[in-house]
């Protein structure tokens, strides 16, 4: 097994060579930035909290459309609620609009937040989703992670896994069958590490865990 390549990334925004078991992150900036994403490469397609201060958002959101039907497109976000910004009615509006279109196109959604798990519980209660959501870059507690796990998530953790106690705690508890792993957009973590260090935490061998990490991350991406 050549585990540098065979090893799942859920949610990487580094550049990706290889499109084997890998979800590149297509956020604000490259939507402005790209006409056509890499056809070879799986995909997700959102807009970040920080992403609403452009000023042409309704021409970025006809493109992330564009890119939704795509083949190629495994998943709508990152999207989400972010405390570190003081627009929480246009967070709340284009959170919306990312779960209506995961819906419309039969994809799962991926969030980022960032001190607002209310905002998330809250508006969990409030959609009956049919597709999957993942909460990528976990590291919460794990009394909130049991509150969390009652809106049917799944969770994504990346190198908060090293050295997190809250992150580490959370992960022993979450269900592995809920579990997947991510770099997200740190260049210095090491997945090989990554995964050395999750597979520990969850008493498995290093097969095993990836032999289940590999079931998670086809559940999850291939809703079609």
């Amino acid at each position: 097994m050549n585990l540098k390549e065979d090893l799942p990334d859920a949610h990487t925004h580094l550049h990706v060579t290889s499109p084997v078991w890998k979800i590149k992150v297509l956020t604000g900036n490259d939507l402005l930035l790209l006409e056509e994403p890499a056809p070879d490469i799986p995909f997700t397609v959102g807009l970040l909290p920080e992403d609403l201060q452009f000023s042409n958002l309704n021409l970025l959101w006809n493109k992330l459309e564009y890119f939704s039907q795509l083949d190629n497109c495994r998943g709508i976000g990152e999207c989400g609620f972010d405390r570190r910004y003081s627009n929480p009615e246009l967070q709340l509006f284009w959170v919306e609009k990312h779960i209506t279109l995961a819906e419309k196109t039969h994809k799962p959604l991926t969030w980022h937040i960032v001190g607002k798990w209310a905002s998330y519980l809250n508006i969990s209660g409030h959609y009956p989703t049919h597709m999957p959501w993942l909460l990528h870059g976990y590291q919460g507690s794990v009394s909130l992670a049991k509150q969390l796990l009652l809106t049917e998530c799944w969770f994504s953790f990346g190198a908060a896994l090293l050295s997190n106690p809250n992150a580490q705690a959370s992960f022993q508890f979450i269900p592995i069958e809920k579990i997947l792993l991510e770099t997200d957009a740190d260049s210095a973590l090491n997945l090989d590490t990554l995964y050395q260090q999750a597979a520990k935490l969850k008493n498995l061998t290093m097969e095993e865990f990836i032999a289940q990490i590999r079931i998670n991350f086809k559940a999850l991406f291939d809703q079609r």
